[in-house]
């Protein structure tokens, strides 16, 4: 199956390409141009063709128990919300009539998955509607020790993948991943604490190239999500409103920008919407990407995630 994203090695090429010049704008920009170009090329052709299946995220949570910088889901910026589970199971009834079995996968994430108190019930609602789809759970691992035990015979019986990101904090990655495989629980995870972090500069205006934007971004018809009824092709669109919440910005996700579940008519429709530049793609400076930036606590200030003026 062909790959939809910008892979995380062509992005460190990227950064490791411009790193030499970083006091030479224009140099740096010409080298980071010739490999963006290269990359628009390859991916034109894959990025608008719809996918064979659907695959997409639940939020389950806006807030994290990290702070990390420039978190591209603004958990940092977030105040505590809970996925209801009623309404999820509305939006899973009226998706499963849809599209049916078409759906390659589904991921539990947040901000920090794990901090939903109800997310048993969540894998319950999951596996009812989308039975034969891989399922997994996207967490940081750092609370997986305070887990009932319920939690993981959950996981066993509902065949849950835990997907565990490492960050270089004061936590034993391999004492509790040794301990779920012990458990029987299907664990991944990066093998080793270099996380680095990216950034996507927000231009304060619609002034991007929304076709740009969305073949050269690695979110794009790839990490969709549903939230409140509507399906996304980006996840950063849902939660735009917490980055508008915390600096006043006015950011905007209009119809034209996501797939209501109420109104749309097909399955074809669905994967052709995703798989076509949506308005907001204007806002993203993709050719201003920002590659290897050194994990640390967020501080919270607009330049994490917008552009300069």
């Amino acid at each position: 199956m062909k790959e939809h994203i910008l892979k995380p090695r062509l992005r460190e090429l990227v950064y490791r390409s411009i790193y030499p010049f970083e006091n030479n704008r224009p140099i740096r920009r010409y080298v980071r141009d010739k490999i963006l170009q290269r990359q628009y090329h390859k991916q034109k052709d894959v990025k608008t063709v719809p996918l064979e299946q659907l695959q997409f995220s639940l939020h389950l949570v806006d807030h994290c128990n990290l702070n990390c910088i420039g978190c591209d889901h603004f958990s940092p910026l977030a105040s505590p919300w809970f996925a209801d589970l009623y309404e999820t199971e509305r939006d899973l009834l009226l998706l499963h009539e849809l599209i049916g079995e078409k759906c390659r996968y589904v991921h539990l994430f947040g901000g920090e998955p794990l901090l939903h108190p109800q997310i048993n019930d969540f894998i319950h609602l999951v596996r009812k509607y989308f039975p034969n789809s891989d399922l997994c759970i996207l967490t940081n691992g750092t609370l997986l020790p305070r887990m009932a035990d319920y939690f993981f015979t959950t996981c066993l019986e509902e065949r849950v993948q835990i997907r565990v990101t490492r960050y270089p904090i004061n936590f034993d990655y391999d004492k509790v991943l040794h301990e779920l495989q012990h458990r029987g629980i299907d664990v991944r995870s990066n093998e080793h604490v270099e996380k680095t972090m990216y950034m996507t500069p927000l231009s304060r205006k619609k002034d991007q190239d929304a076709t740009d934007s969305f073949i050269l971004c690695h979110r794009s018809n790839n990490c969709i999500t549903l939230r409140d009824g509507k399906l996304f092709t980006c996840p950063m669109m849902s939660v735009i409103h917490i980055l508008n919440q915390a600096f006043h910005t006015q950011y905007e996700v209009g119809p034209e920008d996501y797939i209501d579940l109420n109104t749309v008519r097909s399955y074809d429709e669905i994967m052709t919407k995703l798989a076509s530049p949506s308005s907001f793609c204007g806002y993203c400076k993709m050719r201003d990407m920002r590659f290897g930036i050194p994990w640390r606590t967020s501080k919270r200030v607009p330049e994490e995630w917008i552009a300069e003026l």
